[in-house]
């Protein structure tokens, strides 16, 4: 392994809660390179990249093999900044989901301008019984590989349950 390598993979807390982890990851000015896929990262920075989405959603611990099946069959499709932003909202459109379905049923959920469609795919994932839509101008390449790596490699989720 590199100095770096040892650098990241010896970090402790890597993410902590003001993710301190990004510093590791290529950047444009203050933000992340929009333009770096995850499958271009080296590989001690792609297992950060996998392990965040699987420490951000402990409760789906295959979401791993599910992104490790995106980056071998589409990866274009996962770029680093998307998946970080995407990851993000999810976790906040999940909260709130779970809270106000508890005031008011919720039946359908839009994504609307979804571009890449993963962050639709994510909560059609984490709540079966809801309807989820996915709408943008055009279709991405990536969200039918998001989607095969989640029947492929996802838990069977009964939508009738």
């Amino acid at each position: 392994a590199t100095a770096r390598q040892q650098d990241i993979l010896g970090s402790e807390a890597l993410w902590g809660n003001a993710m301190d982890g990004l510093r590791y990851f290529p950047m444009q000015a203050t933000t992340l390179d929009s333009s770096i896929k995850v499958a271009e990262l080296e590989p001690a920075l792609q297992d950060m990249v996998l392990t965040y989405i699987a420490e951000c959603m402990k409760s789906s611990p295959e979401l791993r093999v599910i992104f490790e099946s995106i980056l071998a069959s589409a990866p274009q499709a996962l770029r680093v900044k998307e998946v970080f932003e995407t990851v993000e909202s999810f976790k906040q459109a999940s909260a709130f989901v779970t809270v106000a379905n508890k005031i008011k049923p919720i039946d359908t959920m839009y994504d609307l301008a979804c571009g890449h469609g993963l962050l639709g795919v994510l909560l059609a994932y984490r709540f079966p019984k809801k309807q989820v839509v996915c709408v943008d101008l055009e279709k991405r390449s990536g969200f039918e590989a998001f989607v095969q790596a989640f029947e492929r490699h996802g838990e069977p989720r009964n939508p009738k349950a």
